[in-house]
């Protein structure tokens, strides 16, 4: 604000005296709170140049958008307390689990984020490669973005196309998730319950990263496969998943427990994952 002031006086003392009319001079009252646009409207009152005026301009960008920033906070502050309740409604027949589609899960979050003036949506690109980017914005303009990239979920027997999808829909509950600020420890996935081979979509959560969360859900993958072709499928995606985190620990850690539990497999027993 010390910067508008000096600004704000070198456009006024500029100014020729004869710019603006006696009665004006004479009842023309400066705002209470000096705001960068009373004191642009209060410069070209005054007959400011151009290049006073751009500098004024220029501050007033600056102001709202640290206005905006402000307001961004204290919504999430807001939307923090709320009691937002994320139901499980779909069946992981697979699995024997259950878990929440994201439909579901945009659908229950979003209300409670219009209500702070905050709403959510994704870019996606494909060059160099798939990425899901969830955009939070709030109605004043700041807003936050969280950018997963992933490769397409080659499980099953999906198409081209059902691949690219199947990998956007989880890098969309991803990103929204952690966006969003939530945790979830459960499948956020709206489709038929293996998005991204049967991988549980889950965000960071304090002192643990997503891949070691993925690492979690893909032990548990791995106890169920009772024959080696199962165990190499899933090794197929959840080695590409655990690549595209970046962790190169927990991507070979998983590894060598795939070789371990393939091993017995072939030997007629179990390995402990």
């Amino acid at each position: 604000m010390n910067a508008l002031k000096q600004v704000a006086g070198d456009v006024i003392d500029a100014a020729p005296a004869q710019a603006m009319p006696l009665a004006a001079q004479t009842t023309f009252q400066p705002p209470a709170v000096a705001t960068p646009a009373a004191l642009v409207q209060m410069a070209v009152q005054n007959g400011a140049s151009m290049e006073q005026l751009e500098k004024l301009l220029a501050l007033q960008e600056r102001w709202e958008a640290g206005e905006a920033r402000k307001a961004f906070t204290a919504a999430m502050a807001a939307f923090k307390l709320e009691p937002i309740t994320i139901v499980k409604d779909k069946e992981n027949k697979q699995y024997n689990s259950r878990y929440t589609s994201l439909g579901n899960l945009v659908q229950t979050v979003t209300p409670f984020l219009s209500k702070h003036g905050l709403s959510a949506d994704w870019e996606i690109e494909q060059e160099p490669k798939l990425s899901v980017t969830c955009v939070l914005t709030h109605a004043l303009g700041h807003s936050k973005r969280v950018r997963l990239d992933v490769p397409p979920d080659a499980s099953g027997a999906k198409n081209a196309i059902q691949q690219i999808k199947s990998a956007i829909t989880y890098a969309k509950s991803v990103t929204f998730e952690s966006a969003c600020g939530l945790a979830s420890t459960d499948a956020n996935f709206d489709d038929d319950g293996n998005a991204a081979g049967g991988v549980a979509a889950v965000t960071a959560v304090a002192g643990e990263s997503i891949a070691a969360k993925m690492t979690e859900d893909f032990q548990a993958q791995l106890k169920a496969c009772t024959v080696d072709s199962a165990a190499a499928a899933l090794w197929a995606t959840a080695g590409k998943a655990l690549l595209a985190t970046g962790d190169k620990k927990a991507y070979t850690g998983f590894r060598d427990q795939v070789v371990a539990h393939r091993t017995a497999l072939r030997d007629g027993g179990v390995a402990n994952v």
